[in-house]
């Protein structure tokens, strides 16, 4: 286990347990992924274009488990996952410094601060990490909540990917490329 399970209270009263994924979880976190990203405005996939199965949804799960420094934590709220981030990292040589962070939460659950807690244990913990230095994600330009979110834990933007994202209605937006130098905070 690289991650302790952990439980915290929410805004609203009730208790998240946070822990990693393991293969057992594939089938509910695909249906949850699945979910959200539907609902999603700012998860680039079309409506009906995430059609994993559970099959490799296990061995997405499993590859988390293999890399010594990969992460896949979710989150459960009465017995029912609602949530996951991702640590992604490359274990090439010149490439496993850094790794890249996804999150996705259903609607009915943001805003109740599980954000917050993921991103402070998730840096928490890749802090204690010797190979990692820098942090990244990538966002809609438009992701206003989310955005706020990131620069509250240190992320900056440094750079921009115009018109990366096609909508349906024929308009684009950009996407934030945002990092965190977390070799710079290993003593704050």
């Amino acid at each position: 286990m690289k991650f302790p399970p952990i439980k915290a209270t929410l805004k609203n009263g009730k208790i998240a347990e946070i822990r990693e994924a393991n293969p057992d979880d594939a089938e509910e976190l695909r249906n949850v992924i699945k979910e959200y990203v539907e609902e999603s405005d700012f998860i680039p996939y079309a409506k009906g274009e995430f059609n994993v199965t559970v099959e490799e949804e296990k061995q997405w799960i499993q590859s988390f488990i293999n890399i010594a420094n990969g992460l896949l934590l979710i989150v459960i709220i009465e017995g029912k996952i609602v949530g996951n981030l991702s640590l992604n990292i490359d274990n090439r040589a010149m490439l496993k410094h850094r790794a890249e962070i996804g999150i996705g939460m259903l609607r009915e659950f943001r805003g109740l601060g599980i954000g917050n807690i993921l991103f402070y244990k998730t840096i928490d913990w890749a802090k204690n990490h010797s190979t990692l230095e820098f942090l990244s994600l990538e966002t809609h330009a438009t992701n206003k909540s989310g955005i706020a979110l990131y620069e509250k834990f240190g992320f900056k933007t440094v750079g921009t990917l115009s018109h990366s994202i096609k909508l349906s209605q024929g308009k684009y937006t950009d996407t934030l490329i945002m990092t965190l130098d977390i070799k710079n905070i290993i003593n704050k």
